[in-house]
């Protein structure tokens, strides 16, 4: 899994957190403007009167916030609200543009047209599931590391914010042109993935303060892997000695206790590993898809024999889970309460997150985003018992306001729990499943 799309995790006591993807790449391709522009913080507060009032309101409300040990209520809650909130007003302004610009498509005869669509709120909760789209091409990448601050998420929202305001103001002042086109489809862009990026704070800055603890006895991992990075940007001679001696401290693989089972198939070579998943999401078409990409991405050979793992549904309806008074669908249900419902030594596939994420040989809980098909067998690797192979840590923001600030280290290993967005099932990965539960 981490996650804002290959998808990270963290690892704490045994359980695993996963977000989406890592979406830094993507600033870089749908952020127009340049890191020098997004400093200049005085310009964007005189570019639309909406932001002006929001920013006003939320720097009134940070600024009274008292230090993150001495409030019940954390600051940076307010700017993640607030984040929230400019993301929605941005897609309600957004989206009545597009027939107006299809009917300037027409009079001018401008270009692209027929692909503009609205952008599509993405609310979290209760039985909102996420949208399959296609997995990246395959290709594992070197280590990196990316860092994720939400005082520069407000920036570019403030900047996205201004953008659609002036697109808005162009349209109402009959000013469309091919530009105006283009500007609709980056900015469109720019809101799912910052939509990706709101949820993941949304997530983790609360995961922070819940598992403080946890994350400092990592500290001495997130140190050694600075220095990993160190050496493998000065290529020394050292660094594949740094990088495999993280990977052992980092990612220890423990098997499931319940919930899996092997069996020979028709062909006595081929063993099939099961999983038994407790599900109370009630839409198969949606359940046969997460099957086929599990079986997808982990079958195949290993070092001895091939290998089908598969997922086997249990279905349990809510009425059961909630004693005959279920949530609304969208709802929000508590997440440590709501897996207690399923029961213990079950493995479960549930939804209702902030962002997608799992807890190691136990549940996958699913956001409302985007998820792949190799995100799907990440997330499915963690009930497995494998551990992400890459490392989240954090340091605290000199302003309460903004939270903390993440750092990952990913591409330590080039397998799919190194990197959900393009790593494989290797077999040595397939070995240790049999290993495991194929005695």
């Amino acid at each position: 899994m981490k996650g804002a799309t290959s998808q990270k995790t963290a690892t704490h006591l045994g359980v695993t957190f996963s977000c989406l993807p890592n979406n830094s790449t993507q600033w870089a391709r749908t952020d127009k403007i340049s890191k020098g522009q997004a400093e200049k913080e005085p310009e964007l507060l005189t570019a639309s009167p909406r932001v002006i009032v929001s920013l006003s309101l939320v720097m009134v409300m940070m600024t009274a916030s008292r230090p993150l040990a001495e409030t019940e209520r954390p600051a940076w809650t307010a700017t993640v609200k607030w984040s929230q909130d400019i993301h929605a007003d941005a897609i309600e302004t957004l989206a009545p543009l597009v027939k107006p610009l299809k009917r300037d498509c027409d009079r001018l005869g401008l270009k692209g047209c027929d692909a503009l669509s609205p952008p599509t709120p993405r609310p979290t909760g209760y039985q909102l599931l996420p949208e399959i789209i296609k997995d990246d091409v395959a290709s594992p990448r070197a280590p990196y590391t990316t860092v994720y601050s939400l005082e520069k998420l407000t920036k570019r929202l403030a900047i996205m914010a201004r953008d659609v305001d002036l697109l808005a103001a162009q349209r109402e002042h009959g000013l469309a042109t091919q530009e105006s086109v283009k500007e609709y489809q980056t900015l469109k862009k720019q809101l799912d993935n910052l939509d990706a990026h709101v949820k993941y704070h949304a997530y983790w800055q609360q995961a922070a303060v819940d598992y403080r603890s946890w994350y400092k006895k990592r500290r001495h991992l997130a140190d050694r892997a600075g220095q990993m990075m160190t050496a493998w940007r000065s290529k020394s001679p050292k660094r594949d000695a740094l990088r495999e001696s993280l990977v052992e401290a980092l990612a220890p693989f423990s098997p499931a206790k319940h919930g899996v089972s092997c069996s020979r198939s028709h062909s006595p070579s081929r063993l099939v590993v099961t999983l038994d998943v407790h599900t109370d999401i009630y839409q198969p078409e949606f359940l046969k898809s997460y099957g086929d990409a599990v079986r997808s991405h982990f079958s195949g050979p290993s070092s001895t024999r091939p290998l089908t793992v598969t997922l086997r549904f249990h279905e349990v309806s809510g009425q059961a889970l909630f004693h005959d008074a279920p949530p609304k669908d969208g709802s929000r249900v508590d997440e440590a309460a709501h897996r207690k419902r399923f029961g213990k030594d079950v493995l479960i596939l549930t939804t209702g997150a902030a962002s997608h994420h799992a807890f190691n040989r136990h549940s996958v809980h699913l956001g409302s985003g985007t998820i792949t098909p190799r995100q799907m067998a990440h997330e499915t690797g963690h009930l497995l018992g494998f551990s992400d192979v890459y490392l989240r840590h954090f340091r605290p923001h000199a302003h309460a306001r903004y939270g903390v600030i993440f750092t990952e280290w990913a591409g330590l290993q080039a397998d799919l729990m190194g990197d959900s967005g393009g790593g494989r099932v290797t077999s040595k990965m397939r070995d240790r499943i049999i290993a495991a539960y194929c005695r």
